[in-house]
C-alpha cells in the first residue's frame, strides 16, 4: 500500500471511532453522570409539574452514591401509547366503578379523587413464580374505596406520578390487605414505592373477635366470618399471567374483588373499634 493510501486508512478509522463517540471530548466520566442506559427518560410534559431530566439525574446519582434507589416519577417508555379502560364489576348487589390503566395519568386523576377516604383496600398481583428462585415483579397494584376500583399495570406504566407516591406514603390512608406487610415489601423492592399505613386484616379480626385462627383464615375466610359473603378464589384466574399487555374480564373482575372485599373488611372492623 502507498503512503497515501496508509494516510487515507488511517483517517477512515478516526472517523469510524469519532462516530461512536470514542474520541476523548465524547467520552463519558461515570463519575459524573449515570450510565445513558439507566437514565429516566426526558418528561413528556411539562405541565404536569414533575422535576426536569437534569433534576432527576441529580438526586439519582446523588442517591446512588449513598447506596439507595430513587423511585423516578419519570420512566424510560413515557412516550409510549398508554391504554385506559373503564368498567363496572358487579358483586354482592354493588356496583364497583373498575378503572384499569398504565397511564400515570390516569392515576394521578383518581388518587387525587380519592380526598377524604381513609380507608383503602390493597392488593398486588404477579405472574406466578412457577420455578424455584424465580421473582417476576409486581404487575398491579388494585386500589379500593367508596368511590371505585383503581388497577394500575405497574409494567407497562408510563410513569409514577407523584400523587400516588404521597398517597401510599401517607400515615393517615389506612391500607388495609391480608398479607399486606409481604406486599409492601414486595412493592418496594420491585417499583421503589413505600407504604406507610398498612394494617393486616387478619390482625384486627383477632382483636375484634378474640379468635387467634382469623389471623390465618385468608381474604376468603375473613370474607365469610366478617360479611357473611362467600368469595371464589379459582386457580384458574389466580394463577393466571398478570403481566399480560390486556387483561381478561375475569382478570379484572377477580382483581377488582379482590380489593373491594378488602376494603369492605377493613372497613367493617375499623369502624368496629371505634
Amino acid at each position: 500500500m502507498t503512503e497515501a493510501g496508509i494516510v487515507k486508512a488511517r483517517r477512515g478509522r478516526k472517523r469510524k471511532n469519532t462516530q461512536y463517540g470514542r474520541n476523548s471530548q465524547d467520552c463519558i466520566d461515570l463519575r459524573l453522570h449515570v450510565n445513558p442506559a439507566k437514565r429516566p427518560a426526558i418528561d413528556p410534559g411539562a405541565e404536569a409539574g414533575f422535576i426536569s431530566r437534569v433534576e432527576q439525574e441529580q438526586r439519582y446519582i446523588a442517591d446512588r452514591a449513598r447506596g439507595g434507589t430513587v423511585p423516578l416519577p419519570i420512566r424510560r417508555n413515557a412516550y409510549r401509547q398508554t391504554n385506559t379502560s373503564c368498567t363496572e364489576i358487579h358483586f354482592a348487589k354493588k356496583s364497583i366503578q373498575t378503572t384499569v390503566t398504565d397511564d400515570g395519568r390516569v392515576a394521578e386523576n383518581w388518587v387525587n379523587q380519592q380526598t377524604g377516604q381513609k380507608i383503602v383496600g390493597f392488593d398486588l398481583e404477579w405472574r406466578p413464580n412457577f420455578r424455584k428462585g424465580m421473582d417476576n415483579k409486581t404487575a398491579l397494584i388494585q386500589l379500593c374505596t367508596d368511590n371505585g376500583c383503581l388497577i394500575i399495570q405497574m409494567l407497562f406504566l408510563n410513569f409514577i406520578p407523584e400523587a400516588l407516591v404521597r398517597f401510599l406514603k401517607d400515615p393517615g390512608v389506612k391500607l388495609v390487605g391480608v398479607g399486606i406487610e409481604r406486599d409492601v415489601v414486595k412493592l418496594r423492592n420491585d417499583h421503589g414505592l413505600e407504604c406507610r399505613g398498612q394494617l393486616e386484616l387478619g390482625t384486627l379480626a383477632v382483636e375484634r373477635f378474640e379468635r387467634r385462627e382469623l389471623k390465618e383464615a385468608g381474604l376468603k375466610g375473613l370474607a365469610m366470618e366478617v360479611l357473611g359473603l362467600s368469595l371464589a378464589k379459582p386457580k384458574s384466574i389466580s394463577m393466571s399471567n398478570w403481566a399480560c399487555r390486556t387483561l381478561q374480564e375475569r382478570q379484572v373482575e377477580y382483581a377488582c374483588i379482590d380489593a373491594y372485599v378488602s376494603f369492605a373488611i377493613g372497613k367493617k372492623l375499623l369502624e368496629c373499634k371505634k
